[in-house]
């Protein structure tokens, strides 16, 4: 692995930490119990691909992946859940926030994969199951966001 493939490893391992730091500060502004677990499980995924891709970087002989989101992260964080809680429905919101860095980190995650056939082929399962779970997000999200169609008074039976 060259140096630059490195940087770009590096690159995504600081953003799937950044995002895990997003994640777990939405999540527990979900009412929805299978929301939460579905965040959850996104944010723990995304540590176990950060893991897996550090774990490579060190066995391709360079030198130690950093780790952590920091500060910066922590702050990211923040405005993220204040721009979720400023939308009507706070859990739309949050979905919405968390659809976006998801799909960002699955679409970079997918690139570097594609650049790099030496990594193994438990990423390529982790980088589907990611896909899969925003799918689901985003599904529930749409069907929340539906307005509910009522029946005209004309359609009623008469009492």
């Amino acid at each position: 692995m060259n140096s630059r493939k490195c940087a770009d490893v590096q690159a995504l391992i600081l953003d799937l930490d950044n995002t895990h730091v997003t994640l777990a500060r939405l999540r527990p502004l979900l009412i929805r119990p299978h929301l939460r677990f579905l965040v959850g499980r996104i944010a723990d995924l995304q540590i176990a691909i950060g893991d897996a891709l550090a774990a490579q970087m060190g066995r391709a002989g360079a030198r130690s992946a950093r780790r952590g989101g920091g500060v910066p992260a922590r702050v990211r964080a923040r405005v993220e859940s204040w721009i979720a809680i400023s939308n009507v429905d706070i859990e739309v919101g949050c979905l919405k926030r968390v659809i976006h860095h998801g799909t960002r980190v699955a679409r970079r995650f997918r690139t570097l994969l594609g650049e790099l056939p030496v990594l193994n082929q438990n990423l390529h399962r982790e980088l589907f199951q990611l896909e899969r779970d925003l799918f689901r997000i985003e599904a529930l999200m749409q069907e929340m966001e539906m307005p509910r169609r009522a029946v005209p008074t004309s359609q009623l039976p008469a009492a």
